[in-house]
């Protein structure tokens, strides 16, 4: 089924600082940079640390991202449940790649991005009995799939006020940002936010659970956000697909 989706949401963000660790010459080093945003509503979320580029030769501030990351787990249900003893597996993989147009040919605040998305897993949460879910790798079926993840380009105009995304996307990467910022010391490994939530996985917020697409059930579409200062923003969003809980087997 073909779905329409227009979403506009006005947030307010408050700037977060952090103390830097000391550097190993008191007084002699310059205070390290710390990765992270003012204002999460300006943050480009890309895939990986991009180390493989940089094993590839790909310096950080060549304009060229080369990344990914997977993740896997084992699971079992002790007691309880639907499947009591049970065993399941899953296994995801993301290869991304970025190019930063400004680096690359002078064109000012264009970026291009797209990955490239490996599932194989079973229905963990199903065989718990959980509602609200315990493991975020598994979401709706197929639950093996190779797919186009993310195609698409980025163009900041107006001095970074105004960003407009369009192409493949996950639209909850803009609009599920809404939480707590991470400080660190490398800004590759910069986490644009970390939830406390402890009811339901990260992946399947409730407020977007079966709204809108996200991860892994991308869609094409344009994301727009206006983002005047570093304490507020509006995206808004306008996606055809269908929504994460919506999408059945070929």
């Amino acid at each position: 089924m073909l779905s329409w989706m227009i979403i506009a949401v006005t947030e307010t963000a408050f700037a977060a600082s952090a103390e830097s660790a000391p550097s190993a010459e008191q007084g002699n080093e310059p205070t390290p940079r710390l990765g992270i945003s003012a204002n999460p509503g300006a943050v480009n979320q890309i895939t990986g640390t991009g180390q493989a580029g940089e094993w590839l030769g790909f310096k950080k501030d060549s304009g060229v991202f080369l990344g990914g990351v997977w993740a896997g787990d084992t699971n079992y249900l002790i007691s309880g449940g639907e499947q009591p003893r049970a065993w399941s597996q899953n296994s995801l993989l993301i290869a991304s790649l970025g190019l930063d147009a400004e680096k690359l040919i002078g064109w000012k605040g264009g970026k291009f991005g797209v990955e490239f998305l490996r599932f194989d897993g079973e229905p963990t949460n199903q065989q718990a009995g959980s509602v609200q879910g315990y493991n975020s790798l598994p979401g709706a079926e197929p639950l093996n799939r190779s797919e186009l993840y993310q195609l698409w380009w980025r163009q900041e105009l107006f001095a970074g006020k105004l960003i407009i995304r369009v192409g493949k996307m996950a639209p909850t990467a803009d609009f599920n940002n809404v939480l707590r910022p991470v400080p660190t010391q490398d800004q590759s490994q910069f986490i644009p936010s970390v939830s406390g939530l402890i009811f339901t996985p990260v992946f399947v917020n409730p407020t977007l659970l079966g709204v809108m697409p996200g991860y892994y059930n991308s869609a094409y579409g344009a994301t727009t956000t206006f983002a005047p200062t570093n304490n507020f923003y509006c995206p808004m969003v306008c996606t055809t697909g269908t929504a994460p809980t919506a999408r059945k087997p070929a």
